[in-house]
């Protein structure tokens, strides 16, 4: 496993799709485009603690705590909306 972290080089991995968007209108305004996968995503520890530290990912994660597999559809919105993931690194690198 180390191995294989090694040469991800702290990349973000995730396979993600579209989901209707209609299945979240009656829960407000959507934070970002929604989207699924049907397995978690691969990043490094040092991305998780960027990634969780954005008062965005909070957001996100407030609208999706009642869905079908938050954590899930929380890390494909995130992978699958990269103008997002730089956004993240980005305000976090120059608040270091």
């Amino acid at each position: 496993m180390v191995r294989i972290f090694k040469a991800l080089n702290g990349t973000f991995n995730a396979n993600v799709y579209d989901v209707f968007q209609f299945r979240y209108l009656n829960r407000g305004p959507l934070p970002l485009p929604i989207l699924i996968s049907s397995l978690s995503a691969t990043f490094s520890r040092a991305s998780a603690n960027v990634i969780s530290k954005h008062p965005l990912v909070y957001k996100l994660l407030n609208f999706l705590q009642k869905t079908h597999c938050p954590d899930e559809s929380m890390w494909a919105t995130l992978a699958g909306n990269p103008e997002c993931m730089l956004l993240i690194i980005i305000v976090n690198f120059h608040e270091s």
